[in-house]
């Protein structure tokens, strides 16, 4: 959990605070227009204050999980990790 430039509370999927980088797992509710107006807002704001965030479908986390892990590493090891 976390706060936004508003105060408002954002709940994250996973973060690692450390090299500031965001992942969100986007369900079927992320379908409906206000969900995905407020995910694209939240994601604006980390935006703005300099975080990355990468997200996917949870299809491709179930289906193609070698592919979620190399775009992860490469946020990661573009952050400063050391691998």
């Amino acid at each position: 959990m976390r706060y936004d430039a508003a105060g408002r509370r954002r709940y994250l999927d996973v973060y690692f605070d450390r090299w500031r980088v965001h992942v969100e797992i986007d369900g079927g509710q992320h379908l409906d227009p206000r969900t995905a107006w407020a995910d694209m807002r939240r994601q604006n704001d980390l935006w703005i204050e300099g975080d990355r965030i990468l997200r996917f479908p949870a299809w491709v986390v179930r289906n193609a999980p070698d592919e979620v892990l190399a775009q992860l590493r490469a946020a990661l090891t573009a952050a400063g990790w050391p691998g």
